[in-house]
């Protein structure tokens, strides 16, 4: 798909590629046709084919522009010399991402993403995401923290208790009696004390 886009078809292409996030976050894509996008932005189905060749292409724009948001956010902090501090700040920007972005974060981190034959995720973003978590968690364990534990599995059980909380967020399945804004407080606070406590043993 040509990238020279006029101001006018860059609108019209930023047009499609919103409907399809939004329609993919809420009916998933497997039941959203290019059909249905088309008609989400008043465009003949013929037309929305000048702009995206097909729904695997819009999905892996998608992807693309959120790991990118999340890069960005991730890249502003400053390395704190303490690993687990830097660490927890990692974690804290990436539930944040997934509160504000919650529409990328459902594409990016719910749904199947086809892996390449050399095992590697063919999504712009993800390698630099996954690099730096993985050089904060190396760090953390050659300074002592996470006994025992290898770099994947550090970060596997850390990143799976983070995503745990922003996917019980995301479904609307935070306890009621909690609020919407105490949810939101919690999910910077309890990713500090489970790194703090798993990572360094100290409540």
């Amino acid at each position: 798909m040509k990238k020279d886009w006029t101001p006018e078809q860059t609108e019209k292409r930023r047009l499609i590629l919103d409907a399809a996030r939004e329609l993919f976050s809420k009916e998933g894509v497997s039941n959203v046709s290019m059909r249905r996008i088309a008609a989400k932005v008043n465009y003949s189905p013929a037309l929305i084919y000048r702009y995206v060749k097909n729904k695997e292409e819009l999905l892996d724009q998608l992807r693309t522009e959120g790991y990118q948001i999340l890069l960005n956010r991730m890249s502003r902090l400053e390395v704190d010399p303490d690993p687990i501090k830097y660490l927890t700040d990692l974690a804290v920007e990436y539930s944040g991402f997934g509160v504000d972005y919650w529409e990328y974060y459902d594409l990016m981190f719910h749904m199947p993403i086809q892996i390449s034959e050399d095992g590697t995720v063919p999504v712009k973003g993800y390698e630099a995401v996954l690099g730096m978590v993985r050089n904060a968690v190396e760090q953390a364990i050659k300074a002592g923290h996470f006994a025992g534990c290898s770099v994947d599995e550090a970060m596997f059980m850390s990143w799976s208790q983070i995503h745990g909380l922003l996917s019980l967020y995301i479904s609307g399945r935070t306890p009621f009696h909690i609020g919407e804004d105490r949810a939101k407080v919690m999910l910077q606070e309890i990713p500090r004390h489970f790194l703090r406590i798993v990572a360094t043993g100290k409540k």
